[in-house]
């Protein structure tokens, strides 16, 4: 769904606040760990955008938000952190394996916005697949038409 929100924490009381402040306006899903995390995207998905915390039993964010990338690819990825895990936050996001991170706490207005520009990216990174898809099938569609013309020629 276009723009389906899944927000994995190991802190039941932080997903019932976020799904709390954010359900007016999008649809979201919550789970509460990693493992329940991946059934989840299984089970719901696709999601549109997987918020993650940075600190969570088995998995870390970061790790869990790579598998969900290996999952589903074009999920954008957010991660929450606290001030003391900002230097591994920021190295996921320069090498490109989260879109985002953001503070906690962090303010409704952020996290809407944050969320808002993550959808737009989402529907960019559908569009770009589907393109590329496209331009994949012409040009394998023009290329067997190329050797078949070939092979009438050489008859």
């Amino acid at each position: 769904m276009a723009n389906q929100v899944l927000i994995v924490d190991d802190d039941p009381h932080a997903l019932d606040d976020s799904r709390t402040i954010l359900r007016r306006e999008f649809r979201v899903e919550t789970a509460c760990g990693c493992r329940a995390g991946l059934a989840t995207l299984h089970l719901l998905g696709p999601f549109a955008i997987v918020i993650s915390h940075i600190r969570l039993s088995g998995l870390n964010g970061v790790e869990f938000l790579d598998r969900v990338r290996e999952l589903t690819p074009h999920a954008v990825r957010i991660l929450l952190t606290k001030n003391k895990d900002l230097k591994r936050a920021r190295a996921a996001m320069n090498e490109g394996r989260i879109f985002r991170y953001l503070t906690t706490p962090c303010k409704k207005e952020v996290m809407v916005s944050a969320i808002r520009l993550g959808l737009a990216q989402y529907r960019e990174n559908v569009e770009a697949a589907e393109l590329i898809k496209e331009a994949t099938e012409r040009s394998l569609s023009l290329a067997g038409q190329n050797s078949q013309e070939l092979f009438v020629a050489k008859e």
